[in-house]
This record gives structure tokens, C-alpha cells and sequence, in this order.
């Protein structure tokens, strides 16, 4: 079954209700549904979850194109600027803690590479809401400029993204990696596009006003990437 492009297999079991699952490593979509359902009521079902579907196989999707990085120890972790080194240790549920220059990331025995990533990125997720919710109301505040949402996802080619239609912002995931003047000048970088949606003479005029150092932070990003 396909629905809104997206292709589905369908369970039939006996059950009482039906069930969407969203599967590693590849975002693989099943739902299981009782004996009786046709597949017409499946698709409504699916209809209804599509933004829950959509944000679960994204995140699948971002693990599986980056594949670079295995979380074993040995490797290194930059966290707000600083750089760690990985140690892997087994345990019951999967936990990151910082202790001087060492990440200790535990995870259950069994922890595949997609699992590991999967966990990292959820973590770096709630260091990186938890900064943009402390930092953008202030920021907002001395631009004068105010998004109308915003959400931090995984990108390969950006740093964030506005949509001048909505005032929606959205930060990459990869942010929380640098120091948080960094975070400062992205999040400065696309609240000025609420104003002015390109990179031209009045784009660079604008950040001149609302953040000076502009340039100094932009290249310390690029040269840390």
C-alpha cells in the first residue's frame, strides 16, 4: 500500500486496534490492523498520523545518510565548542555523561551504530531546544524581529533555514557541536530574513546593525566545520 508517497506494509492480525510503526534502520513503515479492516480505513489511519510519520521516518532517514560515525570509543565528541573523547561503556539504558575531557556514552550491549546515532542525535537535540529556547527570546527581542515557530533538525548543507511565507526557523542539529556564539549568529543570521529574504547589500547591512561581529562569527564556523 502506498500513501502520500509513502510506501506502507499492511498486517493483518488479530488484534483490536490498529498500529503504526515507524522501523530501523531505514524508516520502514508497517501498520498492523485487525482481520476486518479493509484498506481503505488503513489509509484514513495514516492520513491522520501523517505529520507523526513524517517526523519519525526523517529522523530515520538523517541517521541512515550520515552513517559516519559508529559512537565507539576511541572517537571524539565536540560539544558546545569543546572536544571530548568517547568512551563506550555496556549498560541497561542508553546515557551520555561528561567528565572532564571524556564522554562516557552508555548503552546496552547489544547497541547497534544506528542506535547509537539515533540516541546521540535526541541528545544533542535537547542541548540544542534548551539553548535556543533560552537564547532566541533575547535575541528576538533586540532585533526586533519574531519567528512565528521553530524546531532544530538534522542538515547536512546548512546551518538553519527560514521560511519567510510562515516565519518558521529551523536550526541544524550540528550547532550544539559549536561554541554558543555560533548558535547566536545563526539564530541572528535568520531572524534577519524575516526582513530581508536574500544575501544582498541590504541583508549584509542589516546584520551589520543587528550583530557587528557578524563576520568574525560566521568565519569560526566555517572554520570548524
Amino acid at each position: 500500500m502506498n500513501v502520500a508517497g509513502i510506501d506502507i506494509a499492511v498486517q493483518r492480525k488479530p488484534i483490536k486496534h490498529m498500529h503504526l510503526r515507524v522501523n530501523p534502520p531505514a524508516g520502514a513503515v508497517t501498520v498492523s490492523a485487525p482481520l476486518w479492516v479493509d484498506d481503505a480505513e488503513i489509509e484514513r489511519f495514516v492520513h491522520a498520523k501523517l505529520p507523526w510519520l513524517r517526523k519519525h521516518r526523517e529522523r530515520y532517514r538523517d541517521v541512515v545518510q550520515a552513517g559516519e560515525r559508529r559512537y565507539e570509543t576511541g572517537e571524539t565528541l565536540d560539544i558546545w565548542g569543546r572536544r571530548y573523547r568517547l568512551q563506550l561503556h555496556p549498560g541497561r539504558r542508553y546515557d551520555l555523561r561528561l567528565s572532564g575531557d571524556t564522554a562516557v556514552l552508555t548503552a546496552p550491549a547489544d547497541s547497534t551504530a544506528v542506535r547509537r546515532e539515533q540516541f546521540m542525535r535526541d541528545w544533542y537535540r535537547g542541548q540544542l531546544s534548551e539553548a535556543i529556547a533560552d537564547r532566541l527570546p533575547r535575541w528576538q527581542a533586540a532585533c526586533g524581529l519574531y519567528c512565528t515557530s521553530w524546531r532544530c533538525r538534522y542538515m547536512v548543507s546548512r546551518w538553519g533555514s527560514c521560511t519567510t511565507a510562515t516565519g518558521a526557523l529551523r536550526f541544524s542539529l550540528r550547532l550544539a557541536e559549536h561554541p554558543p556564539e555560533c548558535l547566536d549568529y545563526v539564530i541572528v543570521h535568520e531572524l534577519a530574513h524575516l526582513r530581508v529574504p536574500n544575501h544582498g547589500a541590504d541583508f549584509r547591512a542589516l546584520m551589520d546593525r543587528l550583530m557587528p561581529d557578524w563576520r568574525v562569527r560566521r568565519a569560526q564556523l566555517r572554520n570548524r566545520s
